[in-house]
């Protein structure tokens, strides 16, 4: 007989946990995000900073492409209460795949979005994992570095 609440209680404390790692992958998602966009600043608004092609543009798509997540996520949530036509959850999933899977996943955590649907979450999560892998490269290539230079980097005085 006790071991019931016992089971439910263990339950409860998996559940809290999952929601506890979820609100800190969130909080990294949108660090991330923001350090993506004060990383395109310095690099824009300062003579002698080079990122390099390939790492402007995957910068800007992460900005960018975030930002439509965030809202259009937030419009077929806003929809979806009002049981009006939706966003398709393919243009949700291609904005993510696009670099706005920090925008996504906080529009999830925020207005509790798309977290039950198991395969929204499946495909999510994939496409999560491949920008995770992208940003190991990045680390690991050593664009990190470049990323921080461009924010610290100051041009000489003329």
């Amino acid at each position: 007989m006790a071991a019931e609440p016992r089971a439910d209680g263990n339950r409860r404390a998996v559940g809290k946990l999952l929601r506890t790692l979820q609100w800190a992958f969130t909080g990294a998602a949108v660090l991330w995000w923001v350090w993506a966009a004060l990383v395109l600043w310095a690099a824009f608004t300062r003579s002698g900073n080079k990122l390099g092609a390939f790492l402007a543009i995957y910068l800007l798509l992460t900005v960018g492409a975030s930002g439509v997540a965030f809202v259009m996520m937030m419009w077929d949530k806003w929809r979806a209460i009002r049981v009006k036509p939706r966003v398709s959850e393919s243009t949700l999933l291609f904005c993510s795949l696009a670099g706005g899977w920090p925008g996504t996943q906080l529009a999830r955590m925020l207005f509790r979005h798309k977290t039950q649907k198991v395969g929204f979450r499946a495909i999510y999560w994939l496409i999560v994992s491949l920008h995770l892998l992208l940003l190991g490269y990045i680390w690991w290539s050593d664009w990190f570095r470049l990323m921080a230079q461009a924010l610290i980097y100051k041009a000489p005085a003329a």
